[in-house]
């Protein structure tokens, strides 16, 4: 009972997880098709929500970075750190997210989700890349253009999370001090791939599809979810992300709760066994319970 008073802390092996959570802060995450509560909420608030409930549902020696996307790029914020020391500064670098903060205004999501990978391979500590986003690639590409990633990341798994409705909704304009401005037009943005002619490629390590003779694959197609005409309204593009998880090795799942997210972090083999300060009063605590247990259990015996 007395080491259980001491409050006794030992460095143990333990399987213990890693993330880095990207979020997706484009124009199209202002979609409003997401719902706490009763009220009406973006994607970007749904997820902002939704993924600082679930910190407390992670166990003390979890590991946590932040990134954000935008353009064809991923920033990352501040390399994992362990989510109990700091639990009040992730919470406030999640809250503090906006579509202000963004760089460009395009939405390339494939390269920016290459990008993250590459990022995250590069931390010190091994991490997974969990990255939200609606999949809505602005501008479009097309199947015949579409950019390839030879390069194979450090990154051993990840999961792409869904954010969004299933229906075309109307993207709203908002100013970088968060005044809305009405919504996207037709007109405003792109409606197919400007680069048929020739898209060039802005990372190193990517090719085009643009090879004489080239067939494009209707299944393709299909799983790009473009729709032309419609580029200034806004579904959640699960089809695409699925097949760029399967091209990239990671895991699919849709964004619905907190305790979603939290089963979706803990159903895959995310862990790896680390060495984390554990307390161990409680392991001396019970000792001490068992110890006068059998204390009583023999005073019983010789009563009978």
């Amino acid at each position: 009972m007395g080491l259980a008073a001491g409050d006794i802390e030992i460095d143990l092996p333990r399987p213990l997880k890693s993330f880095v959570f990207v979020v997706d802060v484009t124009m199209s995450m202002n979609v409003e098709d997401k719902n706490i509560g009763t009220e009406s909420v973006s994607r970007l608030e749904f997820t902002k929500k939704t993924l600082s409930d679930a910190m407390p549902g992670l166990t003390c020696g979890t590991y946590v970075g932040l990134g954000v996307f935008a353009g064809y790029q991923t920033t990352i914020l501040y390399d994992p750190i362990e989510v109990c020391e700091h639990f009040s500064d992730i919470l406030k670098s999640i809250e503090n997210l906006n579509t202000g903060i963004i760089w460009a205004g395009d939405s390339e999501v494939s390269k920016g989700l290459f990008n993250a990978l590459n990022l995250v391979s590069n931390i010190k500590r091994k991490s997974h890349v969990v990255f939200f986003t609606d999949g809505h690639e602005a501008p479009p590409i097309s199947a015949k253009y579409r950019p390839r990633f030879d390069k194979k990341n450090g990154v051993e798994s990840g999961i792409i999370i869904g954010v969004g409705g299933e229906n075309l909704v109307g993207i709203p304009r908002i100013s970088r001090s968060g005044e809305r401005l009405g919504m996207w037009g037709e007109d405003d943005v792109f409606q197919l791939d400007q680069f048929s002619l020739g898209r060039k490629g802005s990372d190193s390590a990517e090719t085009l599809v643009d090879e004489p003779g080239f067939e494009i694959d209707p299944f393709l197609v299909e799983n790009l979810q473009a729709t032309p005409g419609k580029e200034h309204m806004s579904s959640l593009r699960g089809k695409y992300l699925k097949l760029l998880a399967d091209e990239h090795g990671l895991h699919y799942e849709k964004l619905d709760s907190t305790e979603s997210l939290l089963r979706s972090l803990d159903g895959y083999r995310f862990a790896s066994w680390r060495k984390f300060e554990t307390n161990v009063s409680n392991f001396f605590a019970l000792c001490a319970m068992f110890c006068l247990l059998m204390v009583f259990v023999k005073s019983f015996r010789k009563k009978v």
